[in-house]
């Protein structure tokens, strides 16, 4: 990976508020970024996870147990 030279930006207590980066180094990490955009696909259909989670009690069974441990 390409090292980035960066500068900290700090408050008047010395706390760190932003990171300064050359131009050149974030016009190459926006292209590296925007390569892995396409490769995930965008998708609110959560179907495909249907069946796969198996659990051994009643999802509303533990919810009222844990519910129950606040109290």
């Amino acid at each position: 990976m390409t090292e980035l030279h960066k500068n900290l930006v700090t408050d008047d207590r010395n706390r760190p508020v932003a990171v300064q980066i050359d131009y050149a180094d974030w016009v190459a990490l926006e292209e590296r970024l925007s390569g892995l955009d396409a490769k995930v696909p965008h998708t609110s259909d959560l179907a495909c996870h249907s069946g796969r989670v198996r659990v051994s009690i009643e999802p509303l069974e533990f919810q009222a147990r844990i519910r129950g441990e606040w109290q």
